[in-house]
């Protein structure tokens, strides 16, 4: 009778155990569903969009990380207005014989030469200023492709990349599109294009680091500020893009300029007038998650150029996060979240504090997780925690709500149930 007895328990506790686990998962569904649905709870919707567990990684990885090989120096045009385009083109075409003449590896240009300048000459000083350079990567979209002046397109030394990113503005930015949506072709995006051009067997590398079509974004680099390499008054930072003002490239420091970018991968960009970190000055900005405090401000500082470039320095200096197989990765989770239930029931069954002793035990297992997460993330292989964790205290939640509802089941249609408390 007491083997009978044991296994009746036994099934019963499993049957608890396995009722627990999806009704929190029904709960998390319910969840998603309201904020989703109901327009009244759109800003929750997207304030966790915006807020991701990764994003506290990024501080983890200024204790962690060193230094290393930075051969890309961008070349700050400013900002641009509609009225100055011809006299823009002009100048831009004396900067680039100029910069092109100190042999730099490769030549970019994330602007999109999309509008007519109604200044033909500015034009053609542009395009004979492009067409000299060697390795050259002009900026373009998908959306703009068909608008782009048509004089450009004779250049037939440049190599077009897509400077589109993913989301708008007011989006964090934590990937970056890297294949095509059939998840077959390389995209030629402009990070990628000038990686190839470094580099024309890279290919291997990349291709093997991207998941879903995407590459994770691992931001190392300073959001918003820069080191000004003509200035001798600034000093230097490693986790800093080098920059030099356009106004400041001219033949007076020709010798400087070229120890500055012989060989070098060089970006024209506009960063807006004055330094980046000016935040009205909101030309091609974005959120990207290591300027922590301007996601809450929803503040977009951190310059387009600089995501594409960060990209780069990930490319060039194989610099990727290996992500846990999502298949293995939910399996695994799900077992800990088993585990969890299992401990959880049997410290309701065996004693009446059952809060004071499982609330400080799910957060001690939440800090063991994120702290196994770290030591991974320092591997290079990322596991976000913050859905498991969420979970493990929401759990605590749904066994109290569970209970009463097994005894009642109990005493109604004779179910058994694990739990006694209120027998």
């Amino acid at each position: 009778m007491k083997q009978l007895k044991s296994k009746g328990n036994n099934k019963a506790f499993f049957k608890d155990l396995i009722a627990i686990v999806l009704m929190l998962k029904i709960v998390l569904l319910l969840f998603a569903f309201v904020i989703h649905f109901f327009e009244s709870l759109n800003p929750i919707e997207k304030a966790l969009e915006e807020i991701e567990f990764a994003d506290l990684y990024y501080k983890q990885e200024e204790r962690t990380r060193v230094p290393e090989e930075n051969n890309i120096v961008i070349v700050n045009t400013g900002s641009i207005q509609a009225e100055a385009i011809g006299s823009f083109r002009s100048e831009l075409a004396q900067c680039i014989s100029l910069v092109n003449s100190c042999n730099p590896s490769v030549l970019a240009c994330d602007i999109i030469f999309d509008k007519d300048s109604n200044n033909p000459i500015a034009d053609q000083e542009l395009i004979a200023s492009l067409t000299n350079c060697d390795n050259l990567v002009l900026g373009s979209s998908k959306e703009a492709e068909s608008e782009i002046h048509a004089p450009l397109l004779n250049i037939e030394n440049a190599n077009y990349a897509n400077l589109a990113l993913i989301g708008d503005s007011l989006e964090v930015i934590r990937a970056y599109q890297l294949k095509k949506s059939d998840g077959k072709e390389i995209e030629n995006t402009f990070a990628y294009a000038i990686a190839k051009k470094v580099n024309p067997s890279i290919n291997e590398n990349v291709l093997s680091s991207i998941h879903d079509n995407v590459l994770d974004i691992v931001y190392q680099y300073h959001s918003y500020k820069y080191n000004n390499l003509l200035d001798t008054l600034t000093e230097s930072h490693p986790w800093e893009f080098n920059v030099i003002e356009a106004n400041q490239i001219d033949s007076s420091n020709y010798d400087r300029l070229q120890e500055l970018l012989k060989d070098k991968i060089v970006i024209f960009a506009h960063l807006g007038s004055g330094e980046a970190s000016n935040l009205y000055d909101i030309e091609d900005r974005h959120l990207s998650p290591h300027g922590n405090e301007d996601i809450f401000h929803r503040a977009p500082v951190t310059p387009g150029v600089f995501i594409h470039a960060e990209v780069l320095q990930m490319i060039l200096n194989n610099r990727f996060l290996d992500s846990v197989n999502s298949i293995w990765l939910s399996i695994i989770e799900n077992l800990l979240l088993i585990l969890v239930a299992f401990a959880y029931i049997k410290i309701a069954n065996g004693s009446n504090w059952f809060k004071p002793i499982v609330v400080p035990l799910a957060f001690a297992l939440s800090f063991l997780f994120i702290f196994i997460s770290l030591k991974l993330r320092d591997n290079h292989t990322m596991w976000n925690v913050g859905f498991l964790n969420l979970q493990l205290i929401l759990m605590i939640e749904v066994l109290e709500f569970y209970e009463p509802i097994a005894l009642w089941m109990k005493r109604k249609w004779k179910i058994n149930t694990t739990f006694s408390h209120h027998d």
